[in-house]
């Protein structure tokens, strides 16, 4: 999870971003959990931690995610130089 120290400025407002749009999804607890992450500057943690969590209440409810959402999570995912295998 090798990101350039400029590049990290870009990454918060995009998680911040996909932290809103699956706000309808997760319970706002589980927000919490990702948000900590986030004001530690842990992105990969932070997202590995939102992929879970949707993964869960999506199963648990029987709901799919937007394309747009899938879409936001791999291109932070490849961002940060992460694997699809990373978010499982």
């Amino acid at each position: 999870m090798m990101v350039a120290h400029a590049d990290y400025h870009d990454l918060e407002p995009s998680l911040l971003v996909l932290l809103d749009a699956v706000k309808a999804l997760v319970c706002a607890e589980d927000l919490e959990w990702v948000r900590q992450f986030l004001d530690h500057g842990e992105y990969g943690v932070a997202l590995q931690e939102l992929v879970d969590v949707i993964l869960d209440e999506t199963l648990r409810e029987r709901r799919r995610i937007s394309v747009s959402i899938y879409e936001s999570i791999l291109e932070l995912a490849a961002k940060m130089e992460m694997e699809s295998e990373d978010l499982r």
